[in-house]
């Protein structure tokens, strides 16, 4: 079983949510957090901080740590907006740049996903920013229809990895499918809209899952860490990422991308 590890986007800078609630349920969620014990007063500090300073991502952070860690992660970015994701199609192209600048894969974090001709728009714009066609998808909050897996593969893509099911890669038309097995969210959340474990039982879980995985024959297991939370606002979901990344290294388990078990499996 190889590992393959991606970042979705959703946020880049605090002024993208002046206009909706983004920020003001962030605020709430912090405040319930630290209230519960989950979170330091100076965490709790610092998420204030973060929005002062307005730069929500840390694409930097991470595209740095991932490739000292020689980790070929994958990122996901958005060229339409929806459902919170609200960045500018000028400050989209600038991430898409940095990150291909650095070495790391890109793919499109979908808004479309019911209708064939917005799917395949979709598709186009993002190719005409990135300089190629040479990329997959997932989906934002991992949204489909009935035939969104087919809407895709008639558009071109590559590959999509927005399932969320416990399985092996499988095909759906000229599609590769490769499903999220874990996502941060998931394991530190734990069932609820808040954070709910600490770092050692999020990494238990974990690590549970991973040898699930191998039990049940899973060939490319999908790892999930949206990139905001590399910070020391969000110590426990920063401190779970690496803490795992450690773990997998330390025994053993190969790392790879999508486009690589693409041609892999040719």
């Amino acid at each position: 079983m190889k590992i393959i590890v991606s970042h979705d986007v959703d946020h880049l800078y605090a002024r993208e949510h002046y206009l909706d609630m983004i920020l003001p349920k962030h605020i709430i969620r912090s405040k319930f957090e630290f209230l519960r014990g989950y979170i330091s007063f100076s965490e709790f500090k610092s998420r204030f901080g973060e929005l002062i300073s307005g730069r929500l991502h840390r694409i930097n952070e991470l595209t740095e740590y991932d490739k000292a860690q020689q980790i070929p992660s994958t990122f996901f970015i958005g060229v339409n907006k929806g459902l919170g994701l609200s960045y500018s199609i000028e400050d989209a192209s600038s991430a898409i740049n940095f990150i291909q600048s650095k070495g790391f894969d890109i793919g499109i974090h979908g808004i479309a996903y019911n209708d064939p001709l917005a799917i395949a728009q979709e598709r186009l714009k993002f190719a005409k920013i990135a300089g190629h066609e040479d990329f997959g998808i997932r989906m934002h909050y991992l949204r489909q229809s009935a035939d969104t897996l087919k809407y895709l593969s008639e558009a071109g893509y590559l590959f999509d990895c927005s399932v969320a099911k416990f399985c092996p890669t499988y095909k759906a038309g000229n599609l590769t499918e490769f499903p999220v097995h874990i996502m941060d969210g998931w394991i530190i959340n734990h069932g609820k809209s808040w954070q709910s474990v600490n770092t050692e039982k999020a990494l238990d879980n974990s690590k549970r899952l991973v040898e699930s995985g191998l039990k049940e024959g899973i060939d490319y297991f999908s790892i999930l860490f949206h990139d905001r939370y590399f910070s020391g606002c969000f110590v426990t979901w920063r401190d779970w990422y690496t803490l795992f990344i450690e773990w997998l290294k330390s025994n053993k388990f190969e790392f790879t991308s999508y486009k690589a078990a693409l041609k892999a499996m040719e």
